[in-house]
């Protein structure tokens, strides 16, 4: 397989295994089949609420500083990482309490794993440029295997993908990588044991 071949296909997985798709299929299955409080109102409000501050709303300084020419679509540079980084954490804390007091206690803790997370990252960016792609799919991998069982544990084998993914389009070494997953997984484990 020749490079520029090889480099669609790194392109295409870094899409589809980006942290706002993973977001949104974490979401729909928790939402739709996770333990939900009876006080709490028809998942679909979770849901949604999710697709906005899990998705949506940390793409959009993305998308604004891109369509100006600041930063490219994947924020390479990581100097132009932290503003980005606190906006995230702000709406994942906003998610974070709009889950409690509706009651969504998974969605809840799950949200939870994403602000110390992103804010993990957020301290850890200020010396190298660990891999947000690597922990946006390794710590839901973690919330899904902490929710259903070992089951689950074969979709960690979506990572060896991701990794090969991101060296082939040279955005990270392989520590950044291993950094970003390690931290995900360590840190959305810790979550769910304290709180769920």
């Amino acid at each position: 397989m020749d490079v520029k071949h090889q480099q669609s296909i790194a392109l295409f997985l870094s899409y589809l295994l980006s942290p706002i798709v993973v977001s949104f299929l974490i979401l729909a299955l928790i939402s739709s089949m996770g333990p939900m409080s009876a006080l709490a109102p028809p998942p679909i409000y979770g849901f949604l609420l999710g697709v906005f501050f899990l998705c949506i709303y940390p793409m959009i300084p993305i998308l604004y500083q891109y369509r100006r020419g600041v930063v490219d679509l994947w924020v390479s540079d990581r100097t132009q990482r932290t503003k980005l980084y606190l906006l995230s954490i702000f709406g994942y804390l906003i998610y974070a309490l709009l889950c409690y007091f509706l009651s969504y206690h998974v969605l809840f803790v799950f949200s939870l794993s994403y602000f110390f997370v992103a804010t993990s990252l957020l301290f850890i960016n200020f010396f190298t440029k660990i891999s947000s792609h690597t922990a946006g799919l390794a710590g839901p991998l973690t919330a899904v295997t902490y929710i259903y069982g070992i089951i689950t544990l074969p979709l960690f084998l979506l990572l060896f993908l991701l990794f090969w993914a991101r060296r082939v389009l040279k955005a990270h070494t392989l520590l950044q990588l291993f950094e970003g997953s390690i931290t995900a997984i360590l840190i959305t484990y810790l979550v769910f044991f304290f709180v769920y």
